[in-house]
């Protein structure tokens, strides 16, 4: 079949549609209505076609061009399970987008499910503000193995099989993606935070100092030094930071100052909410399951924001890698701030900044693609 080789101005007008139609099935929800049964199918395919025809972001044409490379046996910068699918069950890569991106579409509403809380609602959060984040990369099939196996772990209403389950989820996230260890390291300590009755929050702004001095200063050395032909392993992770690190996220332009502004000025604004909520005590009255990702979300946050200032070490895609970490338990903890009516302005407002961020993305990108 003839393959769709580069960015047109047809194809990014597609994912401005695709996105519009979604915004009005879930549109209801954000009213405080019902959706039909009809309307909350209707949104499941038009959300899988999002992730499939991500046409927005070049990332989907690269994608395309490290399947056929892998197709040659060209040797690529991918984990060994997208390396054997690619071999022996894709054959187009349509195939591969559809397996890869559907199975964490699937995974990601499986976990808004499991949440305690509306889901609807987390649906329309998720559909109208993360979802360009969501089918950008594969990273989004690691996100969805960690959360959902953190969410099985730490929620009490679970049976001990299905906390082997998350268990499972978790540990094996790494191997669809290496950036899942920072993920896995946010989980484990969210989950033990749930058995530390005091309020760990003012010390972590203690040593907050610290730990920037140990990334700054001995991470960045770490990931800038020779790579010698001893432990395989140890290389493979230093070989992905120097990647990083000499990736500076793309162009540095006002506008795409203004896009990264926007997408994650609402992550910090959920987890001063969250400080709020320790600081009174509220915290205790939240269900178990949505105090680990509030706790998630602000270890995601507090972490990534470790590598945001820059002292030579050019670390600030991985702080950018990082933190969006942060978007599938953002959609749970922006849902449970508005259900609950004395946070419900505030939240809206979140709400507000986040969906202008996501459409001033998608405009953005559609205006380059017109003058390009």
């Amino acid at each position: 079949m003839n393959e769709i080789t580069r960015q047109t101005v047809p194809l990014v007008f597609l994912s401005l549609l695709i996105f519009l139609v979604i915004y009005l099935l879930l549109k209801p929800v954000f009213k405080g209505k019902q959706i039909t049964r009809t309307k909350l199918y209707c949104s499941y395919v038009f959300l899988f076609c999002f992730t499939f025809f991500s046409f927005y972001n070049t990332d989907w044409f690269h994608y395309q061009s490290v399947f056929n490379a892998v197709k040659v046996g060209f040797p690529v910068h991918l984990e060994m399970v997208y390396v054997w699918l690619i071999e022996t069950v894709c054959n187009d890569y349509l195939t591969f987008r559809v397996i890869v991106w559907g199975a964490a579409l699937i995974l990601t509403l499986l976990l808004l499910k499991k949440a305690s809380i509306s889901y609807d609602l987390a649906l329309f959060f998720f559909g109208t503000i993360w979802i360009i984040w969501f089918s950008y990369a594969r990273v989004s099939l690691a996100m969805a193995m960690v959360f959902l196996g953190g969410v099985l772990l730490a929620s009490e209403r679970e049976p001990f099989l299905m906390k082997i389950l998350g268990f499972f989820l978790l540990i094996f996230s790494f191997y669809f993606h290496k950036s899942a260890a920072f993920g896995i390291v946010v989980v484990v300590v969210a989950l033990m935070l749930k058995y530390v009755k005091m309020n760990v929050i003012p010390f972590l702004f203690i040593l907050f100092p610290i730990l920037l001095f140990v990334i700054q200063f001995c991470l960045g050395d770490f990931l800038s030094a020779d790579i010698d032909e001893e432990g395989d392993t140890m290389n493979s992770y230093m070989s992905v930071g120097q990647h990083y690190m000499a990736r500076t996220g793309g162009e540095r332009g006002i506008a795409a100052n203004i896009q990264r502004l926007l997408e994650r000025t609402p992550y910090y604004f959920l987890s001063y909410m969250i400080y709020k909520k320790y600081r009174n005590g509220g915290i205790k009255r939240v269900p178990s399951d949505v105090r680990f990702f509030m706790n998630v979300l602000f270890l995601i946050v507090y972490g990534s924001s470790l590598f945001f200032f820059d002292f030579g070490a050019n670390l600030e895609t991985i702080y950018g890698r990082f933190l969006r970490y942060s978007f599938i338990p953002a959609t749970i903890v922006l849902t449970y701030f508005y259900e609950h009516e004395h946070y419900r302005g505030t939240s809206k407002s979140i709400y507000k900044l986040a969906a202008f961020g996501t459409v001033y993305t998608l405009l953005y990108s559609f205006y380059i693609t017109i003058v390009t």
